[in-house]
C-alpha cells in the first residue's frame, strides 16, 4: 500500500471515529434534576448570601430551597429574599403567594443587577 493510501486510509477512520463519537454526545440524555439528591438545604436568604461572598459552591447543583413565596405562577415564581424559579413541569396545584414551601431544583446562577439567585428544574417537596 502506498504512503498516501494509507494516509487517507486513517483520516477517513479518524472521520469515522469523531462521527461515532459526536453522535454519542449528542444524542445522549440530559439530567434529570428533580430525580438527584439535593446537596444541600438552605433557606431562600442563604442561597443569595453564598452568592455575596464568592460563586456558590452549590453552582449546577441541586439544591433545596426553603422560604416563603413572594410571588408564583405557572412557569414559576420567586421567594422572598431574593429566589427566582421556573418549574420543571407546572404542578398540578400551583402554591399561592405568601405559602412556605419546599422546593428542589438547580441553582443555575445569580444576577448581580438584581441581587437574585437563579433556581430552575423546580419541583415542590
Amino acid at each position: 500500500m502506498s504512503r498516501l493510501r494509507r494516509i487517507a486510509l486513517y483520516l477517513i477512520l479518524l472521520a469515522l471515529g469523531a462521527g461515532v463519537f459526536v453522535w454519542k454526545q449528542w444524542t445522549k440524555p440530559h439530567a434529570d434534576f428533580t430525580e438527584l439528591e439535593a446537596a444541600a438545604q438552605l433557606s431562600a436568604r442563604e442561597v443569595v448570601a453564598t452568592f455575596d461572598q464568592s460563586t456558590s459552591p452549590w453552582l449546577n447543583q441541586p439544591i433545596e430551597v426553603t422560604g416563603r413565596l413572594a410571588q408564583v405562577d405557572e412557569r414559576g415564581g420567586a421567594f422572598e429574599g431574593g429566589v427566582v424559579f421556573t418549574w420543571a413541569a407546572p404542578p398540578a396545584e400551583v402554591p399561592a403567594s405568601g405559602d412556605d414551601i419546599t422546593l428542589h431544583g438547580r441553582l443555575v446562577g445569580f444576577d448581580d443587577l438584581f441581587g437574585e439567585a437563579r433556581m430552575d428544574q423546580c419541583v415542590v417537596r
